[in-house]
């Protein structure tokens, strides 16, 4: 009978989606005002060696993976390149005052 070699390496988990507006950004973290995922908003750090941000404005959807033992999120560096159509953050904004009802 063949034998089956699995490997695998452990990380910190999945993060969550968030689909928001950039409120700002520099070279170590980014900010999501209201978003998908938060009312309030959302800052993560930016994985080193990432040169192409967004601009404060900018409609993006970002996964976020927890680091730092689940304290902070990161974001994927792959997301951080694209940027999506203004209705989607028109849509997120309305989900969030939705489920917040005091945030207008």
């Amino acid at each position: 009978m063949p034998a089956l070699l699995i490997s695998c390496t452990f990380g910190e988990g999945e993060g969550g989606r968030y689909i928001g507006r950039v409120v700002s950004v520099n070279e170590h973290e980014l900010c999501l005002g209201p978003n998908t995922s938060s009312p309030t908003g959302t800052c993560g750090a930016i994985p080193q060696g990432v040169t192409r941000l967004p601009r404060v404005g900018d409609c993006v959807s970002l996964s976020g993976y927890p680091f730092d033992h689940g304290r902070k999120i990161r974001w994927s560096r792959s997301d951080l390149n694209r940027r999506i159509d203004d209705k989607e953050c028109s849509r997120a904004s309305i989900q969030t005052s939705a489920t917040n009802p005091a945030n207008p």
